[in-house]
C-alpha cells in the first residue's frame, strides 16, 4: 500500500463523530473518537471507533482500538490494536 496516494481527508487533530470518505489519513498526533468508513485507510494517530475499510494499514505509530472490517490489511511492526479483526470482501457493503 503506498504512502503517497492522495487523500480525500487528513486529519490532523482532534475529531469526535464519524468519518466517511473515500481516502483518508490519520496523521502521528490526530486523535479520532468514532468509527471511519473508506476505501482506503492509513492511520498513525489513535482511533476509538469501528473501522470498515477496503484498504487498510495501521503504522508503527497508531493506537487503534475497536472493531476492523477489511479486505486488505497491512500492519506495521510497533502498531498497537486491540478488537476484533475480520476480512470480507466488501467490507463497505451495508456500512451506512
Amino acid at each position: 500500500m503506498s504512502n503517497d496516494a492522495p487523500f480525500g481527508v487528513t486529519v490532523e487533530g482532534s475529531v469526535d463523530g464519524d468519518i466517511y470518505c473515500s481516502s483518508v489519513l490519520i496523521g502521528v498526533t490526530a486523535r479520532v473518537r468514532g468509527n471511519i468508513t473508506a476505501d482506503n485507510l492509513i492511520i498513525r494517530g489513535r482511533v476509538e471507533g469501528n473501522i470498515r475499510a477496503r484498504k487498510l494499514q495501521l503504522s508503527a505509530t497508531c493506537h487503534v482500538e475497536g472493531d476492523i472490517l477489511h479486505d486488505r490489511i497491512e500492519i506495521i511492526a510497533g502498531s498497537f490494536f486491540q478488537g476484533n479483526c475480520r476480512h470480507r470482501a466488501d467490507p463497505l457493503h451495508d456500512a451506512h
